[in-house]
């Protein structure tokens, strides 16, 4: 029986108070929500959702739940994390509390000792000895490799495997609980990372894109590196070579694809090929392990592993083609390659998250409304009471931190070029009202920038910090925080981003950030899932809100100068939260 609602307030602030701070303090709301979340799990939700703001305690939530789980309860977890900059917080919480937890990056994280590589490419990986060798002290030092008692990736491998609760990456928990687990577990039953009561879910409303990005097959539109080295060890060791040069044959093919079925047709091709890749790869592994030569054959083993990579994207995908049919198919076409993607993402979810996964919890500033999030996670038709929602009330107060909008100046396409003047006079007039302290502009897109610098006057401009890719914008951050009244300016502010305190006392928002329809996901997805495409389009608009107000005290005034804000709001008003729609005013 599930324990009362005093017990379970008792055992979360014994496990605070003796786990994190003798003086430790809920914030207002967080002990009531760990109660909830932990009567869910004792209950066997399948799934909960948990809109949690800014500033109310959502790792250490995570964090407790987890602990008093286990502490009372002997019910273990996992806590994923959507980046490394997350999990990095994640670490740094379990160093500072001095909590004797697991927590994993993927290989490529760690360094090995021997030759100063990245493990997945050190003297063990190299030698094809496995990891599970390596984990016995005994059996590495019979293998030649005592230095795994040393080894940073094989010890925090070792902890995150036997710790109650593991914190470690989306992607290498998919990696762990499908492949790995499906290859390990007739080896006598071990499983290094086996299913566990509870797995938190941390920024949640990023998981649709990772299992995107995770398991979409890549087809290149000319022969790969990994096919050129295989062909040369085929032909050396008198195997049939493949006809690699077919790769731009389906490749020409997909882009010529007018329908589902003509896209599966080419990819069921490519996937062929690929198998030949496979069954190649098998035979340098099995020269590899006959001859202990795996430093010569190290070219071509690493090629067999990305054959065997892209080939097990590919027939993942065709068997989900098989389950949900041909129309789950959608190209998006790249400079280098094509992309498949499907549009059934729930169904993704389930079979590669929900399958392998006991009870759940889906956390983040902004998951949105919450029956919407239920269909893009594949839970549409759960049981009745196997999906509970919770949103937790802001703490903060917003009276300095309005949002403004404005109805005209709408920066469609089709508008655009009649608008963006009067919007750059506005961001000259708002900017001239912050003299002396720091803002963002969101342009949307780079275009919007040259257009806005072309506009603004030379002094104004001085205040200006800018950027044209990805890696001068981590330099404009620099420059920005540096400065005592910059103004970033440039697309992509809207998530990732922490300005405390006088970082950023404004923030405006010049183009509202829809995703491109040019895009065939996103035309894809917003035709078959009602509310989607106004959905993230509020999403990104309310992780941008954030960026600014950090704590309760903190501030920051922001504008919407895209007047395509008035029909988002007029139709879509139950998309934002409660906390947003009251901060919001209307430009006169």
């Amino acid at each position: 029986m599930t324990p009362d609602k005093e017990t379970l307030i008792k055992q979360a602030t014994e496990w605070a108070q003796k786990y994190l701070d003798p003086n430790f303090e809920f914030r207002k709301y967080q002990l009531e929500s760990i109660v909830l979340i932990i009567t869910r799990v004792l209950d066997e939700v399948k799934t909960q959702v948990m809109n949690a703001p800014t500033g109310s305690g959502k790792s250490l939530t995570a964090i407790i739940s987890a602990g008093v789980l286990f502490e009372y309860y002997k019910k273990t977890s996992y806590i994923l994390c959507s980046d490394l900059s997350l999990f990095a917080q994640y670490e740094a919480d379990l160093k500072r509390y001095n909590l004797p937890w697991g927590h994993l990056k993927g290989k490529d994280n760690y360094v090995c000792q021997r030759n100063g590589n990245i493990v997945s490419c050190g003297e063990c990986a190299l030698n094809m000895v496995s990891t599970r060798t390596l984990q016995d002290a005994e059996s590495a030092e019979k293998a030649g490799y005592s230095c795994a008692k040393e080894c940073e990736y094989v010890k925090m491998r070792n902890l995150a495997m036997k710790a109650p609760v593991t914190v470690m990456t989306y992607q290498l928990y998919l990696i762990q609980r499908n492949y790995v687990n499906d290859l390990m577990g007739g080896e006598d039953g071990y499983m290094p990372f086996p299913e566990r009561d509870f797995v938190i879910c941390d920024e949640a409303h990023k998981l649709n894109d990772i299992i995107q990005s995770h398991y979409a097959p890549r087809i290149p539109v000319d022969v790969p590196e990994f096919m050129k080295t295989l062909d040369k060890y085929a032909s050396k060791h008198h195997i049939k070579v493949p006809d690699s040069r077919s790769t731009i044959r389906w490749a020409n093919k997909l882009k010529s694809a007018k329908n589902h079925a003509d896209i599966i047709s080419a990819m069921q091709r490519y996937s062929d090929l690929l198998s030949e890749y496979a069954y190649i790869n098998e035979k340098v592994r099995e020269e590899a392990q006959k001859t202990r030569q795996f430093r010569k054959l190290r070219a071509e083993l690493t090629a067999g592993n990305l054959a065997r990579e892209c080939n097990c994207k590919c027939s993942d995908f065709l068997e989900l083609v098989k389950e949900l049919g041909p129309q789950i198919a959608v190209k998006t076409e790249g400079e280098n390659e094509i992309t498949i993607n499907c549009t059934y993402e729930g169904e993704m979810i389930t079979k590669y998250f929900h399958n392998v996964s006991k009870c759940e919890l889906f956390m983040s500033a902004t998951l949105g409304d919450l029956t919407l999030y239920k269909e893009l996670i594949g839970v549409k038709d759960c049981p009745k009471g196997q999906y509970k929602g919770l949103d937790v009330p802001s703490t903060f107060d917003f009276s300095k931190s309005p949002i403004y909008y404005s109805e005209a100046n709408p920066m469609s396409f089709k508008e655009k070029a009649n608008s963006i003047r009067p919007i750059c006079r506005q961001i000259i007039e708002i900017c001239n009202m912050f003299k002396g302290k720091r803002g963002i502009i969101q342009t949307g897109n780079y275009e919007n920038t040259t257009k806005l610098l072309d506009y603004v006057p030379a002094d104004l401009k001085k205040r200006f910090i800018t950027y044209t890719n990805a890696r001068e914008k981590n330099y404009a951050l620099d420059r920005f925080l540096e400065s005592e009244d910059g103004i970033l300016v440039g697309p992509t502010l809207l998530e990732g981003l922490n300005f405390d305190g006088d970082k950023c006392r404004f923030s405006i928002c010049m183009k509202l950030p829809y995703a491109s329809l040019a895009n065939n996901l996103v035309a894809a997805k917003k035709d078959l899932i009602p509310n989607w495409y106004a959905g993230q389009c509020v999403a990104s608009l309310e992780q941008g809100f954030g960026r600014g107000v950090r704590f309760n005290g903190d501030w920051c005034v922001n504008y919407i100068l895209d007047g395509c804000i008035a029909s988002l709001i007029k139709y879509n008003a139950n998309l934002f939260s409660r906390n947003t729609q009251m901060r919001f005013k209307r430009l006169g």
